[in-house]
C-alpha cells in the first residue's frame, strides 16, 4: 500500500489550543497558506481531474464551513502537467497561525482525507508554507507581472469563482455518504464534472464572461 505523506510543518505548535479565541484572531497578523494536494496519476493514464471535486467538497468544504469566520479569503487551484509537481489541488487561504493549525489537524484527520490515502487516490499533502508568500500581502498569491491593484484585488474575484464552481458541484452532486465504497462515490464525482465541464462550455460565456465585460462597460480589448 503506497504511504501517505503527510508534510505538516504548520502544526509545530499543536500543543497550543486549536481554536484560536476573539483576541487571539485580533492581535495574531493574517498571511497565506496553503495544503496541497498530490493527486496519484499513474503513467499513460490521463489525470483523474474528477478527484478535485471530491477533495474540495468532502475534504476542504467541511473545514472551510468550520473555519469560515476566520478565513476572510481563500480560493482553489488545479493544475495536472506531466512535471515534479503533477496533478495537484490546492486550497489557498489567507488566516492566522492558530487557525492555520487547528484547519490542518482537521484536514488530516477527516474521514474522507483518510480514506483518499489509504485507497492511493492522494499521494500527499503538504500544508508548509510558501516562503515569498510570508507576510500580510494580499496580492501576494496573485501574479507580479500584474498591476498592484489588480494584485491587491484580484483574490476577492477568485475566491468569487471558487465559491461559485464548489456551488455548482453542491448543487449537482447528491450526497458522497449515500454512494457506498469510495470507487461509486468517485464515479458519482466524474459525472459530476462531465456536466460541470458541459455547463462551462454552453452557460460560460453568457453567464460569466459576458457578464464580466458588462461590469467593464463592454469596453473590450480591441477598443
Amino acid at each position: 500500500m503506497r504511504a501517505l505523506v503527510i508534510v505538516l510543518s504548520a502544526i509545530v505548535s499543536a500543543c497550543a489550543p486549536l481554536v484560536p479565541t476573539d483576541e487571539a484572531q485580533e492581535t495574531e497578523d493574517l498571511s497565506w497558506h496553503s495544503c496541497r494536494f498530490a493527486v496519484h496519476w499513474p503513467e499513460k493514464e490521463p489525470p483523474a481531474m474528477h478527484v478535485d471535486l471530491f477533495l474540495a467538497r468532502d475534504i476542504v468544504k467541511p473545514v472551510l464551513e468550520s473555519h469560515g469566520p476566520r478565513i476572510p479569503l481563500w480560493r482553489f487551484h488545479r493544475r495536472a502537467v506531466r512535471d515534479a509537481a503533477g496533478h495537484r489541488f490546492s486550497f489557498i487561504y489567507f488566516t492566522d497561525p492558530r487557525t492555520q493549525a487547528s484547519l490542518v489537524y482537521d484536514l488530516q484527520n477527516s474521514v474522507a482525507f483518510k480514506q483518499a490515502g489509504s485507497h492511493n487516490i492522494i499521494d500527499s499533502l503538504s500544508c508548509s508554507d510558501v516562503d515569498y508568500w510570508a507576510g500580510s500581502d494580499i496580492g501576494a498569491t496573485a501574479d507580479p507581472r500584474w498591476s498592484e491593484p489588480v494584485r491587491d484585488n484580484w483574490p476577492h474575484y477568485i475566491m468569487g469563482v471558487s465559491k461559485l464552481w464548489l456551488g455548482l458541484i453542491d448543487d449537482l452532486a447528491t450526497d458522497s455518504s449515500k454512494h457506498g465504497s469510495l470507487a461509486e462515490t468517485l464515479d458519482h464525482y466524474r459525472h459530476v464534472d462531465n456536466t460541470l465541464i458541459g455547463i462551462w462550455h454552453e452557460q460560460g460565456e453568457h453567464a460569466f464572461l459576458h457578464h464580466m465585460d458588462a461590469i467593464f462597460g463592454y469596453r473590450g480589448f480591441e477598443d
